[in-house]
């Protein structure tokens, strides 16, 4: 769901396997949209961000992760701007759920539940 399946491919790539695509291939989640319910959505965004970064730290080294967690900050930065905004007009909570996780990226925090 985050970067764990990258990070299955890039080793089994290393290691002489091959990663194949079937276009036919369907999966269905019969639990329905879990990333989209709303007590979970901010921590799944940041956990998302925090998952990228260590992929980068792993694969790439600290210069790259910090270069990833710059790149979080800004992106978290912006989004929750927007989608504040968004929320003080169109008064969704999942704006404002989104909006928390993002400002949770942007200053490097857990959010908390």
């Amino acid at each position: 769901m985050y970067f764990e399946e990258v990070d299955l491919c890039k080793r089994l790539m290393a290691a002489g396997g091959e990663i194949w695509f079937w276009p036919e291939a369907r999966v269905q989640h019969l639990a329905g949209v879990s990333a989209e319910a709303e007590p979970v959505r901010a921590r799944m965004i940041y956990t998302l961000r925090e998952s990228r970064r260590k992929y980068f730290m792993k694969h790439f080294g600290a210069a790259s992760a910090w270069r990833m967690e710059l790149i979080n900050r800004v992106e978290g930065l912006q989004k929750s701007a927007i989608l504040w905004l968004l929320w003080k007009i169109r008064g969704r909570g999942a704006d404002r759920e989104k909006a928390r996780g993002f400002w949770s990226v942007a200053v490097g925090l857990a959010p908390r539940s």
